[in-house]
């Protein structure tokens, strides 16, 4: 197995995260027994691309999780807005 493969388990094991995206999606593209092969033949370049990837990818999870919240609390405000009327305009 090569030596990328190897350092991405050994850090995804102890919880690191920057390398476990891009040993995510290796694992994702390859079947298991293109990973070992595939990693020998991507250039530095290509790892370095994959790595970039699992780190966007990591950053769009955390900001979809976010439009999320802030669609739920807008939802509440408009919910609790249209109570304020409400009681506003039948007194």
């Amino acid at each position: 197995m090569s030596s990328f493969v190897d350092s991405a388990r050994k850090d995804a094991e102890i919880g690191l995260k920057r390398d476990k995206p891009s040993l995510m999606i290796l694992e994702l593209m390859l079947p298991e027994a293109l990973l070992e092969q595939a990693t020998k033949t991507f250039s530095r370049e290509d790892m370095d691309n994959i790595r970039k990837i699992g780190r966007l990818m990591e950053r769009v999870e955390v900001l979809e999780a976010e439009n999320r919240a802030l669609k739920k609390k807008n939802t509440e405000f408009k919910d609790k807005q249209a109570k304020m009327v409400k009681l506003l305009t039948d007194e």
